[in-house]
Formats: structure tokens, C-alpha cells, sequence
């Protein structure tokens, strides 16, 4: 029997970066991704255990490798069936600097291809360069290029964030409450 392989149509393949629980959690290495609607109306803190503050902490230095969960998050989403990721890939999100004002951060981005008992394929990466404010919230899109990939049912679709060297502060991601709605954009 061959094995079914989806199509995203045409915008609607829209991964939302989301918290396994509601409210305020420890933070985890590896966060999901999901195919709905935000469905918290208040920013949580997603990292009781890294500090008081509403969003996620990324801390500034990090690089597009696994294995260090403080300098990146990495957001995954296990298909139900295989599917056909090949469009132009855009990454959009929320970040506000952890601390000061006219900080600057450079914001990497990663899509990756992961099976849990080989390395990860990275499929696409880019930067954006923004000027931020502590707890102000500001939307950056970072374009991906076209993506040519299929992802087995067997393997995961994952995106990796990261606040360079570059950055004059830590990296504050909000998502999945109230307007903020980051997340991964395939277009066909």
C-alpha cells in the first residue's frame, strides 16, 4: 500500500507555535506546532523556571545546533500523514528585547526536517535585524525562500529560533495568546 502524502493547499498551511498546557508553564526544549486558531486571550510567562515575565526567553548567543535549550527554541509538529511542504516559506514573530530599550537583536530562523534517531536536515534558514523594546512586542517576518521537501509521517517539521551573537539582549517570543499568532507560513 502506498503511502498517503497531503498537500498543503494554497495559504492554509499555517503552523502555529503553541504551549502544550494553558497559562503560565516551565519552559521545554521542544514546544508543538499546531494547525488551529490562538486560543489564550493573556500572554502566559512559557518559562516559570527562567524568569517573572509574560512570553518565552531565548538567551542571546545561540546558533542553528540542538542541544542547548536556553539559546534555542524549537517548535515541532509530527504529521498525521506525510505531507508535501514544497511553497514559500515565511516564519512571522512576535519579539520584544528581554531588557533596555533600542536594543538590537538579530533573529535567526530555521525550518528543519527531524527523525528522532538521526540528525535534523535543516530545509531553509534567514535573519531578520530588528531594534526593540523591552516588553514591547513587535511583529518580524523572516523570509524562508521556497522550500522543495516532503516530511514523512515518520519524521517531524520543526522551526528553530535563535538570538545570535549580534544581539544586544535576550529574545522575547510571544505566541499563541491574544493577537499573537507566530508561527510558520507554507505557500504554494
Amino acid at each position: 500500500m502506498a503511502a498517503t502524502t497531503t498537500t498543503l493547499p494554497g495559504t492554509t498551511g499555517f503552523f502555529l507555535f503553541t504551549s502544550p498546557v494553558q497559562g503560565d508553564t516551565t519552559s521545554q526544549e521542544v514546544l508543538p506546532m499546531a494547525q488551529r486558531l490562538v486560543r489564550q486571550l493573556v500572554l502566559p510567562n512559557y518559562d516559570t523556571d527562567r524568569d517573572g515575565d509574560a512570553g518565552l526567553t531565548v538567551v542571546r548567543g545561540g546558533a542553528l545546533a540542538t542541544g542547548d535549550p536556553l539559546r534555542m527554541q524549537r517548535f515541532s509538529f509530527d504529521p498525521p500523514t506525510a505531507i508535501d511542504a514544497r511553497g514559500r516559506a515565511r516564519v512571522q514573530l512576535w519579539v520584544a528585547a528581554a531588557n533596555g530599550s533600542n536594543r538590537d537583536l538579530g533573529v535567526v530562523v530555521a525550518v528543519a526536517r527531524c527523525a528522532d534517531a538521526r540528525p535534523c536536515v535543516v530545509l531553509a534558514s534567514g535573519r531578520a535585524d530588528v531594534e526593540a523594546d523591552a516588553g514591547a512586542f513587535e511583529l518580524v517576518t523572516v523570509d524562508l525562500g521556497r522550500l522543495s521537501s516532503a516530511i514523512p509521517a515518520s519524521q517531524h517539521l520543526e522551526v528553530w529560533v535563535v538570538a545570535d551573537a549580534t544581539s544586544e539582549s535576550d529574545l522575547v517570543l510571544a505566541y499563541d495568546a491574544g493577537l499573537f499568532d507566530s508561527g510558520l507560513w507554507i505557500s504554494t
